[in-house]
């Protein structure tokens, strides 16, 4: 090949690839020329195998540009072959196996009949996307990671750019997945109960069609168990939908754990674990804890060992020979179990508690305590109906056992948590749940022993998630710069850099 002044061979081929890739984008002239410089190159580099494959992908890519359908046909037909005769010469070179997977991909979808390529979503976007598409993309993720972190307007932001790429890639269930999981969170943030239904029984159906599909892929897995993980199980009963793929996960990972990180195994087994509890599978439930506490050392999770396996059964008999006051004190300690997710406990303390409260109707703590254990059970409730009606008394019960002793942290954290998990579409509960933050974060600073500094930074992550629900960013930004600064715990800093 003779050179041009001033220009080597290399720099003669980049111009090729420059030219090639402006083609693909849509630039005609670029096609052509592109097309032209790899035949030159090829004339006087014959073994040059990687230049082949681009000839081969440049001749191909004139298809687009030529009106006649059998010589679309022939032009797709001489590029396919020469990709071939490359990489058969040279099947160990990456860049010829994109250019080979990313004509055949395109082919396919244009309807010639190919055979299939072992290939995951993910791989698909990263070879057929153009720069470009591939910013988009990355940026498209950046904000379903914020909607996932509870910002209420990257979810909206995010599912135009899904929904333009599934267009563009009707095919690729990685995009799908992605877009079911942003329209659910739009759902989850809407006011308008048929919206946040309407939106989750697509997602549903969109991540069940996109697993289906790609049993074994990793990423459209995770997503889908996170996304049946937070769903309201009364309503929705995707918790064995949750379980499934979180077991699926886990033994993906101890077979190769390069599939994703270590910190992602931890979480999936930490949510497994609530799973097995929201199902009453108490048994595995246990042994999740204390594989977690085995894995990390932290006691929370020897706690949760201990709570799963703590006695629930109440002996009636045995409570008539208990004080009014010993009786309360079981019946925390019921509920305490219930919080962790034992459904038994939460109902034996409802009963319990309803007694204790009949007997001493004013008495706030009783009140209280009544009123969240009936929430709990009502959260567990396969009747919707029972549900709402039930969260609605409890949550009564506790705003009167608040108003009776508004200075009691113990009857602050009840509520405030009761609001901070209630659906925000139909319980609008996310102002009382701030007014009990606030509450508790001020009286800490007046006393440390008022609760742990472990539940102090809970609140103060809570607070900020409550304030974002509310689309008050900068009251969240600044509970949580408050949070970062006082913790010290690298794990929030995680919070800011998306604000």
């Amino acid at each position: 090949m003779a050179k041009r002044k001033g220009i080597t061979p290399e720099d003669f081929f980049t111009e090729a690839v420059n030219l090639y890739k402006l083609g693909v984008e849509g630039d005609k002239e670029a096609a052509l020329e592109a097309y032209k410089k790899f035949n030159k190159i090829c004339a006087y580099y014959s073994k040059d195998y990687l230049a082949r494959a681009y000839l081969g992908s440049a001749t191909a890519l004139l298809r687009r540009y030529e009106v006649n359908s059998r010589n679309k046909s022939m032009m797709a037909s001489s590029g396919l072959k020469i990709i071939e005769k490359a990489f058969a010469k040279d099947p160990e070179n990456t860049e010829i196996h994109r250019l080979r997977k990313f004509l055949y991909l395109e082919l396919k979808e244009e309807g010639f009949s190919l055979p299939d390529f072992d290939i995951s979503p993910g791989e698909e976007l990263e070879i057929c996307l153009s720069d470009e598409s591939k910013k988009q993309l990355e940026e498209a993720k950046e904000l379903h990671r914020r909607a996932l972190a509870g910002d209420k307007n990257a979810a909206p932001k995010a599912v135009p750019f899904f929904e333009k790429m599934l267009r563009e890639k009707p095919h690729n269930h990685l995009i799908r997945a992605y877009r079911a999981d942003c329209l659910s969170m739009v759902g989850r943030d809407s006011t308008d109960n048929s919206l946040m239904f309407g939106n989750a029984i697509r997602a549903m159906m969109d991540f069940d069609k996109a697993v289906n599909a790609c049993p074994d892929d990793i990423e459209i897995r995770l997503l889908r168990a996170n996304f049946s993980y937070r769903l309201p199980e009364g309503f929705f009963r995707r918790s064995a939908t949750a379980m499934g793929d979180f077991e699926y996960l886990i033994q993906r990972y101890e077979q190769d754990n390069s599939v994703f990180s270590k910190e992602t195994y931890l979480r999936v087994m930490e949510n497994l674990g609530e799973v097995y509890e929201r199902l009453e599978i108490d048994e595995e439930a246990q042994l999740v804890w204390e594989k977690l506490f085995s894995l990390t050392g932290n006691p929370r999770y020897q706690a949760r060992s201990k709570k799963s396996g703590e006695e629930t059964h109440f002996d009636p008999l045995k409570a008539r020979s208990m004080t009014w006051q010993q009786a309360l004190q079981e019946g925390i300690r019921l509920h305490g179990l219930a919080v962790a997710g034992n459904k038994k406990a939460g109902r034996i303390a409802e009963a319990l508690l309803q007694g204790l409260h009949k007997e001493k109707p004013r008495d706030p703590v009783a009140q209280g305590y009544y009123g969240s254990a009936m929430a709990l059970v009502a959260r567990d409730s396969g009747n919707t109906s029972v549900m709402f009606s039930k969260v609605i008394k409890g949550l009564k019960l506790l705003k009167e056992a608040v108003a009776r002793d508004s200075n009691n942290p113990r009857l602050r954290i009840l509520r405030g948590y009761l609001a901070y998990n209630l659906p925000e579409a139909f319980f609008h509960s996310g102002e009382m749940a701030v007014e009990d933050f606030k509450f508790l974060l001020k009286a800490y600073q007046k006393d440390k022993t008022i609760v742990s500094k472990e539940l102090y930074f809970k609140i103060l992550y809570n607070l900020g998630t409550v304030y974002q629900r509310l689309g008050d960013n900068q009251n969240a930004r600044k509970v949580w710069s408050k949070l970062v600064k006082e913790s010290g715990d690298p794990k929030y800093k995680a919070l800011l850099g998306n604000y």
